[in-house]
């Protein structure tokens, strides 16, 4: 539309309607929307991460102890865990873990999509150490 703000005025007096975020768009469905120094609009899921990891601390009562540069630990082999079952409680906080993980890797975060699509494969019977993996990937974000 070649004059945007021309039209939501004519659609305000002419017609009476009451309009709202008629501006800018700057965060839409877990991305944060802005234009570049080439006035090229640009995505980043930077507000849903930060959103993500303050729920999940809230959900565990810890920040990571530790900054991790890799989602899964090289040479770990998940599928071989024989680890303790997760109790129902747990169980709960992982398909959380796994199902905000996913939607990261929707909003373009990747990097863990190897490592969420793993540990999602893994719905029948989840581990201590499968959960502890989820809650790295969460230490990466």
């Amino acid at each position: 539309m070649n004059d945007p703000n021309k039209f939501v005025n004519e659609l305000e007096t002419k017609n009476g309607f009451i309009l709202k975020g008629t501006g800018l768009i700057k965060f839409h469905l877990g991305y944060n929307l802005f234009g570049d120094d080439h006035d090229l609009l640009c995505m980043a899921p930077t507000k849903y991460i930060e959103c993500l990891v303050s729920n999940q601390q809230q959900l565990f009562r810890f920040k990571p102890k530790f900054r991790v540069y890799c989602p899964l630990e090289n040479g770990g082999h998940p599928e071989l865990d024989t680890s303790e079952l997760l109790d129902p409680d747990e169980v709960q906080k992982y398909q959380s873990i796994i199902g905000s993980s996913q939607w990261s890797v929707l909003l373009a975060r990747f990097d863990i999509a190897t490592g969420v699509m793993t540990l999602s494969s893994f719905r029948s019977a989840q581990r201590k150490l499968q959960f502890e993996r989820a809650q790295r990937v969460l230490s990466y974000l």
